[in-house]
């Protein structure tokens, strides 16, 4: 079994990994994170989302990456980032 904070930055990495192959792709990406607790993950604007509302509506759980088009339109979800789905 795996511990929770070995999970947890496991999902961090591939966060990063996942954020860096959209913004060198395409520059004018804006990344936005929505956490449960304040953070900072470079490259990205973190929201805190303190009562999982957002996690509610979008059905988010953690690791979930939603692509969403500047109308709030959700373009794809993904339960794991996914940079070949993101770029299809």
């Amino acid at each position: 079994m795996i511990e929770k904070t070995t999970l947890e930055r496991l999902r961090t990495f591939q966060l990063r990994g996942f954020i860096d192959a959209l913004l060198e792709d395409s520059p004018s990406v804006q990344t936005v994170v929505i956490a449960r607790v304040a953070g900072h993950i470079e490259g990205a604007r973190v929201l805190v989302d303190t009562q999982g509302l957002v996690a509610r509506r979008y059905d988010a759980r953690p690791g979930t990456v939603h692509l969403l088009r500047p109308d709030q339109h959700v373009c794809a979800r993904m339960r794991e980032p996914d940079v070949e789905r993101a770029r299809a």
